[in-house]
């Protein structure tokens, strides 16, 4: 649009009034950790989690609900089970026992004789007979009921090992298990009324004082697997896996191929029948695993899952599976039996060490902790989850770097480097993993498809990474840093700059040769980030800020009176405003760092953790913090169909209300057409763009968007629809 109009139609106006903004959030975690997962059919299921957490789905787990009123309890649940479509239990932490009788919209609490546990299992044989299984750090018990939970008995009562694990083939045969410390405890039943304690299986030496049980699941009223500890850090101990077939009376350890064992805990097990079974666990290394057999549990053989949450429990009804967990708080299902998988959780729970990035104006990616990707295509309405996962490893990812709306980057753990070619939807590996410790990726960059640069840790000392040909072939310098490089810019094939624990240097040749830069005012630092305006004015931040003007080669130290928190990260609007991000602190300076001012609110950043602080191109500030939340101080714009019917005519209407504070609504027509590409920008009275609520294509009908006007000064403004070679702007007034 033409400053010079604009400015005419504001001649007449003077008013200027100043106010504050203030933060928003945009995202958070869907779901608290989920434990456990019971479906009574391929339709009809229940999910259990922390925090009170009960969801509901009627349609084979794409969508969930939670009961139509409050618990009435609130603790940490970790068992459920449904009778019918009507009766079911949930079990939670300090023998928490409550009982729906209308499928799960609402819930009462039930009397259970305690043992200050946790109700780790249920099983109902009908609506009258059921058994609860409630485990401490060093026993744990064997409840019955047969009155539908009105009194209850113990059946049977462990001492010495935590009980953490039950399950029943039919009414008269269960197996309840718990290991620990070198231990174990397998209880069996075959009339639903008395408990034996089993022989102990005898397990190979390499199991180093930990036998750690976590899940049992019967194919049969013979057949029972149970699963739980594995490591690859305390020497190489397959998960656990111990097998009866003459319903629990003896355990024997299955040993699995070399080819096929995995080195970490398995959490979760059910069978789809006599023969098939599906167990599901988590390395921070592989991210999500699942573990497959077809022999009733003799031998086991990993499958593709591409998730990276920690895998707490799994429901299987024919082909239909459902899997739930924490670190990630996800829930994946497959109706074809794990041939492919659905992730159905809009935001998964991850701290976003990445931080988040705006690869256009209206979309934002940002990814982290166990592999997770989010990406909202609505500047932080909406949002996706995903996870970077390939060749089933899933490591952390701690930097995220797109060239355009498709392509982009990840540097990860375990020495990875993904590629996506479709906005993130699936990624390749074009530097390959390593399970060997000391190998991290911390900072990515690519100039185009072809150029592109890694940093990171390589065996304990920082190492910097070159490829020209995409990733086919990388370049490797180390030796020369002595410590793990974090962070690096380069503003052109030759000229580059990283930064890492006490090192700050420069390279003119593409990374072969590197300059220990000068840091004027300080000896060193340890530095996080390091941000650039462009090729010559940048910042870098950790336990100090500094500054150069040359690109990289001389640096000046930055004093911010009272700060004693570690700088996590930094952003640059232009030369004399920046921001900085602490743990739970955010400044911005105005004069290039000659004073600061504090615009935190903790009322409303309520995060722990701020991980990395963005500013869009209107230069709002966003931050990247823990539990999958994400702040800004941009102000808020919602746009909806307010009429589908097809209007002959192009107007924009008069906001309403007109003064507002803070919000007013604007709306407007499209006249009948296939599409309109369609814009809708507030201008201030110096004809400076200030907001941009629409931009994108939109079919014809009435819209209507909502204005959040929070971090702008009072005063007049100009908001301008464009369309098609049509034009029209109304005044509004802001006011506080």
């Amino acid at each position: 649009m033409n400053k010079n109009f604009l400015i005419l139609l504001l001649l007449t106006l003077s008013i200027t009034i100043y106010a504050s903004g203030g933060w928003r959030q945009v995202s958070s975690a869907t779901y608290a950790p989920l434990s456990d997962v019971f479906f009574l059919n391929e339709n009809l299921g229940w999910i259990a989690g922390q925090s009170g957490t009960i969801l509901r789905t009627i349609d084979g787990g794409y969508t969930w609900e939670e009961p139509t009123t409050p618990l009435p309890v609130v603790a940490s649940m970790y068992s459920i089970f449904f009778v019918n479509e009507d009766i079911g239990y949930a079990g939670g932490k300090k023998d928490v026992l409550i009982k729906s009788e209308d499928g799960g919209e609402t819930w009462r609490e039930v009397t259970f004789e305690s043992v200050s546990g946790k109700i780790y299992s249920i099983y109902f044989a009908n609506e009258n007979t059921g058994w609860v299984l409630s485990g401490t750090s060093s026993g744990g018990q064997i409840s019955y009921t047969d009155d539908g939970g009105l009194t209850w008995a113990v059946q049977a009562t462990e001492t010495s090992v935590n009980l953490k694990a039950m399950s029943f083939n039919s009414p008269g045969h269960g197996i309840c298990v718990g290991g620990k410390s070198g231990s174990f405890a397998f209880y069996y039943t075959t009339d639903g009324l008395t408990w034996t304690k089993a022989p102990a299986p005898t397990i190979p030496p390499i199991y180093l004082g930990r036998t750690d049980i976590y899940a049992v699941a019967m194919a049969s009223d013979s057949v029972a697997c149970v699963t739980g500890w594995g490591t690859s850090s305390q020497g190489l101990q397959p998960a656990l896996t111990i097998r009866t077939n003459n319903g629990g009376e003896t355990w024997t350890y299955q040993i699995q191929a070399e080819e096929d064992r995995l080195y970490t805990s398995m959490y979760g097990i059910d069978f789809r029948d006599e023969l098939n079974g599906i167990s599901v666990g988590y390395s921070a290394y592989k991210g999500s695993i699942a573990y497959k057999t077809i022999d009733a549990g003799i031998t086991w053989k990993e499958i593709n899952f591409p998730m990276g949450f920690s895998s707490k429990s799994i429901s299987i009804k024919n082909n239909n599976i459902c899997i739930v967990g924490g670190g990630g708080n996800a829930i994946v299902i497959s109706n074809n039996y794990g041939e492919t998988w659905e992730l159905v959780t809009e935001i998964v729970a991850e701290n976003f060490w990445s931080g988040v990035e705006f690869i256009s104006e209206n979309t934002i990616v940002a990814s982290g902790f166990y592999g997770a990707f989010l990406k909202s295509e609505d500047k932080g309405v909406t949002w996706t989850s995903s996870y970077v996962s390939n060749k089933n490893v899933c490591p952390t990812v701690r930097d995220i770097y797109f060239i355009e709306d498709n392509i982009g980057y990840t540097a990860q753990r375990n020495r990875v480097v993904s590629k996506t070619i479709d906005g993130g939807n699936t990624w390749k590996q074009i530097m390959p993993d390593t399970s060997v410790k000391g190998y991290t990726n911390y900072g990515v960059q690519f100039l185009d498809e072809n150029i592109g640069f890694v940093v990171g840790e390589n065996g304990g000392d920082g190492a910097f990474y070159g490829t020209t040909n995409g990733g086919e072939n990388w370049t490797l310098v180390n030796g020369i840093f002595g410590n793990l490089l974090t962070s690096l810019y380069f503003s052109d094939s030759e000229k580059g700059v990283v930064v890492g624990d006490n090192v700050v240097a420069f390279t003119e040749d593409g990374g072969n040769n590197w300059t220990n830069s000068i840091i004027n005012g300080a000896s060193g630092g340890n530095f996080l980030k390091v941000k650039f305006l462009n090729s010559n004015f940048g910042l870098a931040c950790g336990n100090i800020l500094i500054k150069t003007i040359d690109g990289g080669k001389t640096w000046d130290y930055l004093q911010i009176p009272g700060l004693t928190q570690v700088i996590k990260s930094c952003a640059i609007v232009d030369e004399q405003t920046w921001y900085i991000a602490c743990d739970k602190l955010v400044l911005v300076t105005t004069d290039g760092g000659a004073n600061w001012t504090d615009i935190s609110d903790l009322n409303v950043v309520t995060s722990s953790q701020i991980y990395d602080i963005i500013v869009d191109s209107k230069g709002y500030p966003w931050l990247a913090c823990g539990n999958s939340e994400i702040y800004t101080s941009s102000p808020e714009v919602s746009v909806k169909l307010a009429d589908g019917n097809s209007p002959n005519k192009f107007s924009l209407e008069a906001n309403y209300p007109n003064p507002f504070n803070p919000s007013t609504i604007i709306n407007y027509t499209l006249p009948a057409s296939s599409v309109h590409n369609v814009t809708l920008k507030v201008y201030d009275m110096l004809g400076q763009e200030v907001a941009t609520l629409v931009n994108e294509a939109q079919k014809s009908g009435t819209y209507e968007v909502e204005f959040n006007a929070t971090k702008l000064t009072s005063g007049i403004y100009i908001y301008t629809l464009q369309s098609t070679g049509l034009l029209q702007s109304r005044k509004l007034l802001f006011f506080t």
